[in-house]
């Protein structure tokens, strides 16, 4: 009997790339016709509306709290000038001054908490306490 001959297998395709950021953006964003389209008219909307809305928000906006300045920018920029001249009334509204701490410790300690729940190291039995002590001090 003659010995079997050696027959190699026909080569296969290359394997796609899963991993990475093209590979992201083409099973994310250009999977199908529609989520490629989508894709597009929204990028083009973006690239249209956010740098018309940066140069009216921030570069053409008046900052001084100059109401001759801001009627000159009217329509061309934001007048940020009431912020700054405002931004204790708009902060902690009419709460006493020599109080305002109490409202901003609070608001840190909120913040804070808010925080240290997103992180999972910090889910332990002692956050749950932390927020009981937190939101103690903050309604009192």
């Amino acid at each position: 009997m003659s010995a079997p001959t050696f027959q190699p297998i026909p080569p296969r395709p290359a394997p796609t790339n899963t991993e990475g950021v093209l590979a992201w953006l083409r099973s994310n964003l250009f999977s199908d016709v529609r989520t490629a389209s989508a894709t597009v008219i929204l990028g083009g909307l973006l690239l249209w509306f956010v740098p018309q809305f940066l140069n009216w928000s921030l570069v053409s906006a008046v900052w001084a709290p100059d109401l001759k300045a801001c009627r000159a920018a009217e329509g061309l920029g934001a007048c940020w000038g009431v912020v700054a001249e405002k931004y204790r009334l708009i902060i902690f509204g009419r709460y006493p001054f020599e109080q305002q701490w109490r409202p901003l410790v609070a608001t840190l300690l909120m913040l804070v908490m808010l925080v240290a729940s997103c992180m999972r190291p910090f889910w332990k039995p002692w956050l749950v306490g932390a927020w009981i002590a937190v939101l103690v001090v903050f309604l009192s």
